[in-house]
């Protein structure tokens, strides 16, 4: 399954973990890190941050989500999403319209077991594996999706 997140800058090298933000909307989401937390993050889009590197990376690891108190949430996540989104937007209407934006997030940290990097986004050449090595043999075929892999 794949699906969007914004990762906004959320890591520590000491612990060995990154992180992103998720609304306690996307209950789906939610619930099937809930039922297998093994995790990939892909960070291959530079159009909406900072890096300079043209270095495709992805970051395979086991998600663990938990909820902070308002307060905590912003401390931890403001400053960071401040630099990517702007000052968040406030106001009467802007704190009843995001109201559940900024208020209803849990925090999904990931505890990094594998890194692979490539010099490039096109991912030429054998890639750089920091961590778990990679399998061997290729995976079991997975069950085709119950409805299917036409576009819905």
């Amino acid at each position: 399954m794949i699906t969007p997140v914004s990762p906004i800058g959320l890591r520590d090298r000491e612990a060995g973990t990154v992180g992103f933000t998720t609304s306690v909307a996307f209950g789906r989401k939610l619930e099937r890190i809930r039922r297998d937390p093994r995790v990939a993050l892909t960070y291959h889009a530079r159009e909406h941050g900072f890096s300079r590197s043209g270095m495709f990376v992805h970051v395979q690891g086991t998600a663990t989500p938990r909820r902070l108190d308002l307060e905590a949430l912003q401390r931890e996540v403001g400053s960071r999403s401040e630099r990517f989104m702007g000052p968040p937007r406030t106001g009467r209407f802007w704190d009843r319209w995001l109201r559940e934006y900024y208020q209803d997030r849990l925090v999904v940290d990931v505890a990094v077991t594998r890194i692979i990097t490539w010099p490039d986004l096109g991912c030429g050449g054998e890639p750089e594996v920091t961590g778990e090595p990679l399998p061997v043999a290729p995976p079991a075929p997975q069950t085709p999706p119950a409805k299917g892999t036409e576009p819905r």
